[in-house]
């Protein structure tokens, strides 16, 4: 979810977002594109956009001369691909910005190191790829300023409280669960009094730091307590938590 809205002034067809990518990590960058078009922008990705018939250095060249951002899947087949190098040398002659998406532990070298060394990155490589598309939309919006403000009436009585613990609730990773409180204290940041926010967000930070133990990485889900947990007090936050999921999808609905 993202503070951009396409009913926006400041979110138009032509905010588009490059995806430079390996062929390898194709699957990834569809699923970041598809992420990104649900919030409001505009992708160009080669395997779709590219036209057969027509010269390929051509429409790179112009694809990346007509978009806001490009975002890089960094994997190490992208730092082998030679594609991937003259992408972000385009972007960054023409200073376009840049945010990576690093789905491993890559130190880089050469080309690379020197055009992304002052560049915004999101680790992607903790859980699944798509657990991190909330953080990259957000990072996103703040990368280009985009955004309108809400009032706090139009914030809660939307369904962003109920997605939002959903997907607290599925998170598997602490990264996962950071990009999440990342949304939610971008919500509060505009409907700071609610208390239903508040307890989200504190829920949200004792996942986190749940996650940041050992023991409890190895625990089935960051929140409540697995076979081995805490037992009643585990139980107790657990039950908390499915309450509080009731609660806001019923305000919700309301």
């Amino acid at each position: 979810m993202c503070p951009i809205s396409t009913r926006d002034d400041t979110l138009t067809p032509e905010t588009r977002i490059f995806v430079s990518y390996a062929s390898e990590d194709e699957k990834v960058a569809s699923g970041v594109c598809r992420a990104l078009e649900q919030a409001g922008f505009s992708c160009w990705l080669s395997s779709r956009d590219l036209d057969p018939g027509k010269d390929y250095a051509d429409q790179i060249l112009r694809a990346i001369q007509h978009s806001q951002t490009l975002v890089v899947i960094l994997s190490p087949a992208a730092v082998d691909s030679p594609h991937v190098v003259r992408e972000v040398d385009l972007s960054v002659s023409r200073r376009i910005p840049t945010l990576v998406m690093r789905l491993a532990e890559i130190e880089l070298s050469g080309s690379l190191a020197y055009y992304l060394r002052t560049t915004h990155w999101l680790d992607a490589f903790e859980g699944e790829p798509s657990e991190h598309y909330g953080s990259l939309v957000w990072s996103l919006c703040g990368l280009l300023g985009l955004g309108r403000t809400r009032s706090a009436a139009e914030i809660l009585a939307s369904e962003d409280i109920s997605e939002l613990w959903r997907r607290l609730i599925q998170a598997h990773s602490r990264d996962g669960i950071r990009g999440v409180r990342y949304e939610i204290e971008q919500v509060r940041s505009r409907a700071p009094n609610d208390p239903q926010l508040r307890r989200l967000l504190d829920s949200a930070i004792e996942a986190e730091r749940r996650m940041s133990s050992p023991a409890e990485r190895r625990s089935s889900s960051p929140i409540g307590s697995g076979p081995q947990g805490s037992g009643t007090s585990g139980s107790g936050c657990l039950v908390f938590i499915i309450l509080a999921v009731i609660l806001a999808i019923v305000l919700a609905l309301v």
